[in-house]
């Protein structure tokens, strides 16, 4: 075949795959189930869909929503390109799953060279660092396409984002996690609403809903959900998740199913 993988890593709501073409050649109309990254190694890919035409070079990443029919041509021989495959769960704090967006390297600020280097590291952290590098991309993605302000988030609004990711199931407010970055209420009420488009409720919500779609995805009991996401009770999940989801959790289960 022209078109050959060179590796594939499993990363629960992650799947990558990085493809070399040892000749030019086309690759057929097709879609993808899941939402896809493409971020180009090397060479050249040209992707068309809906009479529109996208060419990628090195480091240059293209966000395609699940389901959208497109096709490749390869012009370049050895031309590498990794597709990152993102389940519903992983996108859901990012609201980009309805638009392709094409990025440059350049715009980026080389974050995807960045997580290529970490594809070929074995350690622990690696996967870790692919998260947030992934998530970093999306983030720039989501920022292109509102509009939102190109300078990036102060360092300490990292940390504000890891408490939330460390503390969701928990009762977590919005000073504490301030606190925990060393700052006030007031900052990252303000720094939420310039660099992300979201109040604190907002994140917290979405990140509890990211986590009850994987626990759905899963098969875990509904009723087990609640707590495990830091929701009070079942009326409390479901609100949040209708308000997320536009779907009740049992239906978002039956047409994953």
């Amino acid at each position: 075949m022209a078109l050959r993988t060179l590796h594939r890593i499993e990363l629960g709501d992650r799947r990558i795959t990085e493809v070399i073409a040892r000749g030019a050649l086309r690759i057929a109309q097709h879609a993808h189930p899941l939402a896809h990254l493409t971020i180009i190694r090397s060479g050249m890919i040209i992707d068309r869909s809906g009479g529109a035409e996208e060419v990628l070079q090195s480091g240059d990443v293209l966000f395609r929503p699940a389901g959208t029919t497109h096709e490749n041509t390869v012009p370049e021989p050895g031309s590498r390109g990794v597709v990152i495959e993102l389940s519903d769960a992983f996108l859901s704090p990012f609201r980009v799953n309805r638009d392709s967006m094409h990025l440059s390297n350049e715009s980026l600020r080389r974050t995807p060279q960045e997580l290529l280097a970490q594809l070929a590291t074995t350690d622990a952290v690696a996967p870790l660092l692919i998260r947030a590098l992934i998530t970093e991309i999306l983030a720039h993605a989501v920022r292109a396409a509102a509009g939102m302000p190109s300078e990036p988030p102060p360092e300490w609004m990292l940390r504000v984002i890891e408490e939330i990711d460390a503390r969701y199931a928990e009762p977590l407010s919005l000073e504490r996690a301030a606190a925990a970055a060393g700052v006030s209420g007031v900052r990252v009420r303000h720094a939420l609403r310039k660099h992300y488009g979201r109040t604190f409720a907002e994140m917290l919500r979405e990140r509890r809903i990211s986590a009850a779609l994987a626990l759905l995805e899963a098969g875990i009991p509904l009723g087990d959900i609640a707590p495990e996401c830091g929701f009070y009770d079942q009326s409390h999940f479901t609100r949040a998740f209708i308000a997320v989801r536009g779907m009740t959790p049992r239906t978002y289960r039956s047409r994953v199913r």
